[in-house]
């Protein structure tokens, strides 16, 4: 359901749409968010903004759970690695902020923190046996 060719038009300099979309993808993140009672109508609010997003060719992406490599389209804000470096994979385990996309093409990078896969799997490991 695209927009109506007639309808009339307003120009939104790409910074401020780039914002809305983080937000968004804030808003949906949050755990705070799907408690309150009027939920139904916040998700309503977000499709609408998502459309208007998609209308606009802005996506975000969250990163987390993928493998970390040096040509991803984010800044580690954050290494959780444990004593002696890293010896397995580097996984994106939270996302601060997500890449977002204008037409395919980066247009801002997202915020990363990146732990070491076996320190990872040692602190789940140690939380279970509390």
């Amino acid at each position: 359901m695209g927009a109506d060719p007639s309808s009339p038009t307003i120009a939104v300099e790409l910074e401020r749409v780039i914002a809305l979309a983080v937000e968004t993808w804030r808003a949906r993140s949050s755990h705070a968010i799907a408690s309150l009672p009027a939920y139904a109508g916040v998700r309503r609010a977000l499709r609408e903004v998502d459309g208007i997003l998609r209308d606009v060719q802005v996506s975000v992406v969250d990163p987390t759970g993928q493998v970390y490599d040096e040509g991803m389209a984010v800044r580690v804000l954050d290494v959780e690695f444990p004593p002696g470096g890293c010896s397995g994979r580097r996984i994106v385990v939270e996302t601060l902020a997500p890449v977002v996309l204008h037409e395919g093409t980066v247009v801002r990078q997202g915020e990363v923190v990146v732990s070491c896969e076996c320190h990872r799997k040692e602190q789940e490991d140690s939380q279970r046996h509390v």
